[in-house]
């Protein structure tokens, strides 16, 4: 049985918009595996002046990713100056999972460090002796949480399946899920995985503060970030 096309097309999933160093901006838009691709291009250019920006209070999952150069202001001029551009990457989809979603895009994500990892076969993905069944599979493609990466295994090319930095994004948004309350004397909030909570004495406004920045931590951690620099 042949893959099924909707699998081979690359649906366009992410808006990007990017404002260039010149001030003109241009809107298209792009699949997971470009829009992947991209993301690594800025984290690799983090030491040259890129950078990452997340927007975990919207809830969005919308990436700015800013790239920086420095030179003279024109071809006569002594003056240098530090111009930027920028790419705004925009999901079509809101990073909202249901537990069924979550836990197809857990087992692909628990899977790609062996060394045999997920594999699309006959419009299913096959991660060891689990699946994710063809309907499941449909969606999350189409969604870009799932991309494809072409490999070779045993000299005969094969289809891995990887999460796409949008599929971890809404991971991270289903497992950091904060609430706050207030009662009498403080605040608080708690956090859905259990390894997060604080409160503050009758301030809602710094524990609704300090859970977004528990969400961005955990945002951060998806691209390897800490502080704005790659661990």
């Amino acid at each position: 049985m042949s893959t099924e096309p909707v699998l081979d097309t690359a649906p366009a999933v992410c808006r990007s918009t990017v404002t260039h160093f010149d001030g003109t901006v241009s809107v298209r838009e792009i699949s997971s595996a470009l829009a992947d691709a991209l993301i690594e291009a800025d984290l690799c250019d983090l030491a040259g002046g890129g950078s990452i920006e997340i927007s975990p209070a919207l809830r969005s999952g919308a990436i700015t990713l800013t790239h920086a150069s420095t030179g003279p202001r024109d071809a006569t001029s002594g003056e240098w100056v530090t111009a930027h551009r920028t790419n705004l990457l925009e999901p079509l989809h809101a990073p909202r999972l249901r537990p069924a979603q979550y836990r197809a895009l857990w087992l692909v994500a628990d899977s790609e460090k062996r060394t045999y990892g997920p594999k699309l076969r006959d419009g299913l993905v096959v991660a060891g002796l689990a699946a994710v069944p063809p309907a499941m599979t449909r969606r999350l493609f189409a969604r870009g949480w799932f991309r494809i990466e072409h490999a070779t295994e045993n000299d005969k090319p094969v289809q891995r399946v990887v999460v796409s930095y949008a599929g971890r994004i809404a991971m991270t948004f289903h497992e950091h899920r904060t609430e706050t309350a207030e009662g009498q004397w403080d605040a608080r909030a708690w956090c859905s995985c259990r390894q997060w909570r604080t409160h503050v004495q009758a301030d809602r406004v710094a524990v609704q503060r300090a859970a977004r920045l528990h969400r961005e931590e955990r945002l951060k951690a998806v691209f390897g970030l800490h502080d704005g620099t790659r661990a």
